[in-house]
């Protein structure tokens, strides 16, 4: 098997790694950390011309339909110059979820935008009670004649101050108010009902804390059919935190290699490099 990586990928290392080391100086680093999104949107706007936010994105919603490798080199490359944009927020995590659980529609109307660097994202899931169980969710979503009603708080919201739609995972209440079934909503930024107080994060960037009370959503702000989506958090939060280790994807795993699919997927490798999925 050859395990040399294709041209394609020589080249994204060597322009991640350019633009890293000339953009994120010392001083570049400073300014940012005044800014009030913790990052900035010029460069955000760089990196959609570059084609880094379509990277994963299937070539059917207007990405590039990239995988693992091209992900993690990336990745690595943020990763050395503490870049603060909110890929992974956006990209990783945001892109896969409503790849894994969105409608067709729901697709087509948000992926493309996310490539073209018009849509932020943030991914609510953590509470404070949780102690990352991903299945221990309180927050809850009941079923209302115009759509649906939220409650709950989320804790360390990574980007939420700057998502212009938040991904907030509830549990579904059936008929006789037990919760139910773990799905996800999508949220506008600054909904009635929504309280959010945001903070720095160690090494740039900032995250959030929210409160949800009375949350009043469309019918259509549930992502997908209303299946269970904890199978799909669990996939993309273990991929979202080998990307961050920065441990890179190993190309001598033939299945992380020759992978291409619309989310940024690892499989397990014999060399252990390779996270499992679930």
């Amino acid at each position: 098997m050859d395990l040399t990586p294709s041209d394609e990928q020589r080249l994204l290392r060597e322009s991640a790694d350019r633009f890293v080391s000339e953009t994120y100086t010392a001083d570049h680093r400073r300014k940012v950390a005044s800014e009030p999104l913790g990052f900035s949107a010029d460069i955000w706007k760089q990196f959609a011309d570059l084609g880094w936010l379509a990277l994963p994105i299937a070539e059917a919603h207007g990405g590039l339909g990239g995988g693992a490798i091209e992900i993690g080199i990336l990745m690595e490359a943020f990763g050395r110059g503490l870049v603060s944009e909110p890929y992974l927020s956006t990209v990783v995590i945001g892109a896969s979820l409503i790849s894994e659980c969105g409608a067709e529609a729901q697709k087509q109307a948000l992926l493309p935008k996310i490539a073209d660097g018009s849509l932020v994202l943030a991914f609510a899931h953590s509470e404070r009670q949780a102690r990352f169980d991903l299945a221990d969710v309180r927050t809850t979503a009941k079923k209302t004649p115009d759509g649906w009603r939220l409650d709950g708080n989320k804790t360390a919201v990574l980007d939420g101050n700057a998502a212009s739609e938040i991904i907030v995972s509830a549990r579904v209440n059936d008929g006789a108010g037990k919760p139910g079934k773990l799905c996800l909503f999508l949220m506008p930024q600054g909904t009635r009902g929504l309280a959010l107080r945001d903070f720095p994060r160690l090494g740039g960037g900032r995250a959030c804390n929210l409160e949800l009370r009375d949350v009043q959503l469309p019918a259509d702000a549930l992502l997908g059919d209303g299946s269970d989506a904890l199978p799909a958090i669990e996939a993309t939060i273990d991929t979202a935190r080998w990307l961050r280790s920065g441990r890179r994807p190993s190309a001598s795993c033939k299945r992380c290699s020759t992978r291409r699919s619309n989310t940024p997927k690892f499989e397990s490798s014999s060399d252990g490099r390779c996270p499992p999925t679930r």
